[in-house]
């Protein structure tokens, strides 16, 4: 009696920790490839990348200038650009 008790609160514990597993794996799936998700909202700038004809000022940039002027306390610049 008390080892089918144990056994039923070993295989409920078993069983709810599986399911956190599972839907884990599903969110983290979700953020990688949902419609906005890392992987697909990203892949059409990622392709330019390897593109023979990807020049990085036909970009749009602000954002990292804006981050650039931000945080500009954190680093030291190695060279200027020309």
């Amino acid at each position: 009696m008390v080892q089918s008790r144990v056994c039923k609160r070993l295989w409920m514990w078993h069983s709810a920790e599986e399911s956190e597993h599972c839907s884990t794996w599903r969110n983290g799936a979700s953020l990688l490839c949902a419609r906005d998700g890392i992987l697909r909202g990203n892949y059409r700038v990622w392709r330019d990348d390897f593109s023979p004809h990807f020049r990085p000022s036909q970009h749009e940039a602000s954002l990292s200038r804006q981050w650039l002027r931000d945080n500009q306390a954190l680093f030291s610049p190695v060279a200027q650009a020309a």
